[in-house]
């Protein structure tokens, strides 16, 4: 490149300054003039192209003396950038208090309407500082080096040092690994999991169980009754039909129920407890392949996302296939390691440990039979590839063929062991990969991922691409395996979950990807720091790593403060989610119905005789009912069709025993209609109930909830409590 401009400087300058100019002065007309630049050219594109071939001209002009125009203008530059960064980041403050400040507000006001010119400045400065500035960059790596040989010299000394913690078993395992991380980075791991924990088990046991949570409840209360792994029919005290998915999760819940209880706190304990693992589980998985700083900071936004810390209070088996697929990948990362030091012993346990979390991750997750297949081959790929090139083996056969054959192996063991079923893999293909979605992808993740909870939606775009962008050049460059490897594992369950996958646009099936995005975005971030630091000239270490935590938590992350809920600065936590908040806040999947109120006020308020009707059949509620005719719909079905729940079969989930709307009416007087999900049933059905019915929900106590499109001018609740009176019918 350098070869290419010394060639061509004189043509290339005289390019550039031209460019240069002639977009200044347009820039000038559109500004000064009544003449209007922007119907031939969008302003936005004009401003790039002018900023562009002016800081190209200058980057030119500098070759002829490049030590001379650094001395004089290198720290211009670098002024220039970091009250750039500095101006940039006030202008997109949004607290409360700089709102209600009329001069602080205008100030803000006024930088916001000129960001974009200030964004295109601070990033050519900040080009030509980190440019000026490179041979002090290639440090970052020698330090990271000398962090590495220290943490293995610790290690060495640990007993010679505390020769009575190391004669405790348990104790000497946690000192020694403490003392080996180091104890700034032991006592925050600590801390951020403490508090990540906090806020996932504080108010466990609040709200009820709904929605998918009754899955697992129904089949717990069926290993209770001495059945096996079956949907229970509380109205009638039978099983209803086997539900052979997530055993492993289902089991284990169910023995530590045995100890702490059934209820909500006892049934969501071990999904509690693998979301708090996950936390300490992020740094020890990453920290070897990204770096420490970034792997503490990626613990950190883990532990206060929104979406991890729901999703760990749900009685769903999320958090167990994320620590499980977390495992897998550290291990077959680790195995290569392995491989190439020729340690068989420890590549047969690492093999082993691979096939269990991989069988349990499996069985945990229905999408993951499609998912984890593709990633491990990827893996196998990688594995096999880079082994080769290590070991300088020529023929790639000579790995692949028995790898291969190891993972045929482990799918036909998946098949005995009926985790997954392999005759009926095309047809899960079917359901769960559709090609439309290459046209049509689900890009509400992006949104669940870059904006949900992070403040500053732009700056998690570019924290994202900095990272990828980051990992792909060194890894091509410094010949790094292990960033392209991260870097993979990113990439592709990400794009495959938004491209390919025919699923609903719901914040659990990109889950599991978000410490790898919030990995990729903090070694980005922490590069960047790092970079900064090395051009300022700070040395201290310890600044560097609180200044990163504050940059994170005020500018990054909406932090969660139970108890306390500040506009623009905290976001209040999913323990302490009431109404419509879990919509406010993430999706209307993390509202809870209150179902209990609306089982006890029919109860109470509605003697029979009358028919209920209910949406999900698998709640226990039923048991308490009064009357014997139940029925319930399947919310997606798009027929007015009700089956009777005391004639569920074995095969599914509609019964045998179905009316019509119109077959109902005729046969009961009075129907009560307990509904939560208005959303997922047809019109013709809502307008029925809207119009004909008397909706009680309030008598009952419960919260009206902010329903959306179609629903808007409704008056409803979460749930509903439909009462239809032919005698005293609204129409």
């Amino acid at each position: 490149m350098k070869a290419f401009i010394q060639k061509n400087r004189e043509i290339l300058s005289e390019i550039t300054a031209n460019v240069f100019i002639a977009g200044i002065l347009l820039l000038i007309l559109h500004h000064f003039t009544s003449l209007i630049v922007s119907i031939w050219i969008d302003i936005s594109l004009l401003s790039i192209i002018t900023f562009a071939s002016g800081f190209s001209w200058f980057f030119i002009f500098i070759q002829k003396d490049e030590e001379f125009f650094k001395t004089k203008t290198e720290p211009y530059f670098r002024n220039v950038f970091l009250a750039g960064l500095l101006i940039i980041t006030i202008g997109i403050l949004t607290f409360d208090f700089i709102e209600n400040n009329q001069l602080l507000s205008s100030v803000v006001s006024f930088i916001a309407s000129i960001q974009f010119y200030l964004v295109l400045l601070t990033i050519g400065s900040g080009f030509f500082t980190f440019y000026f500035n490179r041979e002090r960059l290639e440090e970052i790596e020698e330090d990271i080096r000398q962090e590495e040989l220290a943490e293995k010299r610790r290690k060495m000394e640990f007993a010679g040092k505390y020769p009575l913690i190391n004669q405790i078993w348990g104790v000497r395992w946690i000192g020694k690994w403490m003392y080996k991380e180091g104890i700034f980075y032991s006592l925050l791991l600590v801390f951020i999991s403490a508090y990540g924990s906090f806020l996932i088990f504080h108010n466990l046991e609040t709200p009820e169980f709904f929605h998918d949570e009754w899955w697992h409840v129904s089949v717990i209360t069926s290993l209770q009754k001495g059945g096996g792994f079956e949907l229970w029919n509380y109205l009638i005290d039978e099983q209803i039909y086997e539900y052979p998915n997530t055993k492993v999760f289902t089991l284990t819940t169910y023995y530590i129920s045995k100890v702490l209880g059934d209820d909500e706190w006892g049934l969501r304990f071990f999904t509690a407890l693998m979301g708090s693992a996950n936390i300490p589980l992020i740094y020890i998985t990453f920290k070897k392949i990204i770096g420490k700083h970034a792997a503490l900071l990626t613990s950190l936004m883990f532990s206060f996302n929104i979406i991890a810390i729901f999703l760990a209070r749900f009685l769903r088996p999320y958090t167990l296939f994320l620590f499980c697929y977390m495992i897998v990948f550290y291990l077959s990362y680790l195995i290569l390691e392995q491989m190439i030091r020729k340690e068989i012993y420890k590549t047969f346990i690492t093999s082993l440990l691979i096939v269990f979390f991989y069988s349990i991750a499996l069985d945990s997750r229905e999408f993951a039979k499609i998912l984890l297949p593709i990633v491990i081959l990827f893996h196998l790929f990688y594995i096999c590839n880079q082994y080769r090139k290590i070991t300088n083996f020529k023929k790639n056969l000579n790995v692949i063929i028995p790898a291969g054959i190891i993972f045929i192996f482990l799918m036909l063991a998946m098949e005995f062991l009926d985790i997954i079923n392999l005759s009926i893999l095309p047809q899960q293909i079917g359901q769960f990969i559709s090609m439309n979605k290459i046209r049509n992808p689900t890009i509400i993740y992006y949104v669940y991922l870059f904006e949900c909870p992070i403040k500053g939606k732009l700056l998690g775009y570019i924290l994202f691409v900095l990272g990828i962008s980051l990992l792909l050049i060194k890894s091509l460059v410094k010949k790094r395996y292990d960033y392209f490897y991260f870097l993979l594992n990113t990439l592709i369950p990400l794009f495959t979950t938004i491209y390919l996958f025919d699923r609903f646009e719901d914040f659990r099936y990109i889950y599991y990807i978000i410490p790898f995005v919030y990995g990729c975005m903090m070694f980005g971030f922490t590069c960047f720091i790092d970079s900064l630091i090395k051009i300022t000239t700070i040395n201290n270490t310890y600044l560097k790593k609180y200044l990163s935590i504050i940059i994170l938590i005020i500018f990054v992350i909406y932090p969660i403060i139970p108890g306390l809920t500040i506009s623009g600065v905290t976001t209040k936590a999913p323990s302490e989610w009431q109404d419509s908040d879990g919509q406010q806040y993430l999706h209307r999947r993390a509202v809870a119905p209150e179902i209990e109120k609306a089982y006890n006020y029919v109860n109470k308020n509605i003697n029979p005789p009358y028919a209920l009707v209910v949406s999900d059949p698998r709640v226990k509620y039923l048991e308490t009912v009064k009357s014997k005719r139940v029925y319930s719909f399947d919310p997606f079905n798009e027929k007015d069709e009700f089956y009777n729940v005391t004639t569920i079969n074995k095969l599914d989930m509609t019964g045998n025993s179905t009316l019509r709307l119109d077959e109902m009416l005729a046969q009961n007087e009075k129907i009560v209609f307990i509904v939560p999900e208005v959303h997922m049933i047809n019109k013709n059905f809502f307008t029925f109930l809207y119009e004909n019915t008397t909706n009680v929900a309030s008598d009952a106590n419960i919260s009206m909830y902010d329903y959306n499109s179609f629903y808007n001018s409704k008056q409803l609740y979460w749930p509903n409590i439909f009462v239809y009176d032919g005698a005293h019918s609204k129409t």
